[in-house]
């Protein structure tokens, strides 16, 4: 679980470093904004996973219908706080000031995309915590953290800061598909 824990916050911790080290100060306070912005939505699949850990454990019989509550729940949040960003996330950019909305607007619209596959991921590796299965969660938060850093790296060479909402996309992408196109076991 700690090893989980580990992977899960990496990417969080690595990409602004990365981001200094590939693109510059200048860019990786555009990305820093972003990112946060896309992690505080993260909030809402990662306390809505709590609580399905606790009912989970309370009372697994109830665990399938909880599972499907939960991603109701949190899929609905993150849609409306999504569609919100897309049409407001420009003036919430603007508090920082012009170039914050000219530079990290478009990679704050990917991030926020791949933020809803990690939504499911964090659904998922509840349940996983519940039916006490740790390795699937390893390898959920140790896929998506090494494939986000290593594409990350490669495509911001390439296209900037987009490469990064892009890796974050197709990692999160990646592992919900892996986890979706098994079916979830309970």
């Amino acid at each position: 679980n700690y090893i989980a824990r580990i992977f899960e916050e990496l990417p969080g911790v690595v990409l602004p470093i990365m981001v200094i080290n590939v693109l510059g100060a200048e860019k990786n306070a555009y990305f820093f904004i972003a990112w946060q912005i896309s992690m505080l939505l993260l909030a809402i699949p990662r306390f809505t996973s709590m609580s399905l850990i606790a009912e989970g454990s309370h009372n697994i019989r109830k665990l399938e219908r909880d599972t499907k509550r939960a991603t109701k729940f949190v899929l609905l949040l993150i849609g409306v706080a999504i569609v919100v960003l897309f049409l407001f996330g420009k003036h919430l950019l603007w508090i920082f000031g012009k170039d914050y909305v000219e530079n990290s607007f478009d990679v704050l619209m990917l991030l926020v995309l791949g933020d809803v596959f990690f939504a499911l991921n964090a659904i998922n590796a509840s349940v996983k915590r519940v039916l006490k299965e740790i390795k699937p969660i390893m390898w959920i938060y140790g896929n998506i953290s090494v494939i986000t850093l290593v594409a990350s790296y490669f495509m911001m060479q390439t296209i900037g800061m987009l490469g990064i909402g892009v890796a974050w996309i197709l990692s999160n992408a990646l592992a919900a598909g892996g986890i979706y196109g098994r079916k979830i076991q309970m």
